[in-house]
């Protein structure tokens, strides 16, 4: 309707072949059934992959109930100042790509989880660290730095770093070995860091040095000597079998690695025990130890 109108023309309405014909004001109504055609492929589709898990009955009601039962302004898990709704939870079904918080959110409650059985010696920066690196504001950024440090028990317990990267449509995962002066990224598929990663992981050590004088590991200033990152092991993301898993799910790739290095450090080095194309138990446990965490934080409230 718009190019016929540049074309002088005055359109009333659409035809489509097969359907029928639209005025303007129908044309609303016309995309609201077609948003519904696609919420029941949608919806059908996470049943039927839920049917395929063979969960336990109550594992599945709790499923079916956070997936198809929450209002998407009703957040499922909260953290910090980011929650995850209904739609991100969604996206832990079949293969496909989850978003920032879903990373962020997750890794940051496994990192909590750890800091209470004695391994606080990681700190998490989350999606938004880019963000805070590119800024001009130096006291911006180092107050940022500080807010995520400053959570450990003690600040010279910090060991190592974790930070997710983003690129095009894929996620990998950048792991600063603090004790044994090493910069790590890897993700499923052997792609190259982008070169911010680099450069603002490196930026942020120089502002923690400056934060943390007396820090014995940032006093090295290791990270002058390094031009590029090291594999740290991540399993291959290439697909087995025609069924494709692990084809979408770069972000649990990096949820679980970052996982077994919060609790392992360098020992998971080349040593991770999961693999993609298990990729639909990894997700269905995801959405579960979601749904976990969600109770226990209700619990704490009441």
């Amino acid at each position: 309707m718009y190019n016929e109108r540049n074309a002088g023309k005055n359109p009333c309405g659409i035809k489509i072949e097969g359907i029928g014909q639209f005025s303007e004001n129908a044309l609303s109504i016309l995309w609201c059934f077609c948003a519904i055609v696609d919420t029941h492929h949608k919806v059908s589709a996470e049943a039927k992959w839920l049917f395929q898990m063979k969960c336990s009955p109550k594992d599945l009601v709790q499923l079916q109930n956070a997936l198809w039962n929450v209002s998407a302004s009703q957040p499922i898990l909260e953290h910090g100042t980011k929650n995850l709704d209904s739609t991100s939870f969604s996206d832990l079904v079949e293969e496909r790509y989850i978003d920032s918080f879903v990373i962020d959110i997750c890794i940051s409650k496994f990192l909590d989880k750890a800091r209470e059985v004695g391994k606080g010696f990681t700190v998490f920066f989350p999606s938004e660290f880019y963000d805070w690196m590119r800024s001009n504001d130096k006291e911006f950024q180092k107050r940022k730095l500080r807010e995520n440090v400053e959570q450990l028990k003690q600040v010279n317990d910090l060991q190592q770093i974790l930070v997710p990267v983003y690129l095009p449509n894929h996620w990998g995962l950048m792991f600063v070995d603090l004790v044994n002066r090493e910069m790590y990224f890897d993700d499923g598929l052997k792609s190259t860091a982008p070169p911010i990663a680099l450069s603002s992981v490196k930026r942020s050590l120089e502002l923690l040095l400056e934060i943390y004088p007396c820090h014995a590991a940032l006093q090295a200033k290791f990270w002058h000597n390094c031009h590029r990152f090291q594999r740290f092991g991540m399993p291959c993301q290439t697909p087995v079998d025609s069924r494709m898993i692990g084809v979408g799910s770069c972000g649990i790739g990096v949820i679980m690695a970052a996982k077994d290095i919060i609790l392992d450090g360098p020992l998971s080095i080349n040593n991770f025990q999961w693999q993609y194309c298990e990729m639909d138990v990894h997700r269905k446990d995801l959405m579960l130890q979601i749904l976990k965490w969600r109770d226990q934080a209700g619990s704490r409230g009441h």
